[in-house]
């Protein structure tokens, strides 16, 4: 069984590996390809409108623990090259 996750910007629920995983690295959010990297991660749909709800929301930030400003240019990044 595959465990489910939470959505940061449309905030329903799915099968992780329909998610993709953000977590925090040097104060940037970055996407885990891999699945391996440490920390807390927050997760979203692979879909442009739950990246800029997210956004909006600060909902990355806050799922991450974040208490400053968050640098999330890497997702922008991967969400303007990849999310549909």
């Amino acid at each position: 069984m595959t465990p489910t996750r939470m959505c940061v910007g449309c905030r329903s629920r799915e099968p992780q590996n329909l998610l993709i995983r953000i977590v925090l690295a040097d104060n940037h959010a970055v996407i885990d390809r891999t699945g391996s990297l440490p920390g807390r991660g927050a997760w979203m749909h692979r879909d442009a409108q739950c990246f800029s709800t997210a956004v909006q929301r600060k909902a990355i930030a806050r799922a991450l623990r974040v208490p400053v400003s968050l640098d999330v240019s890497a997702v922008a990044d991967f969400a303007s090259s990849t999310l549909t």
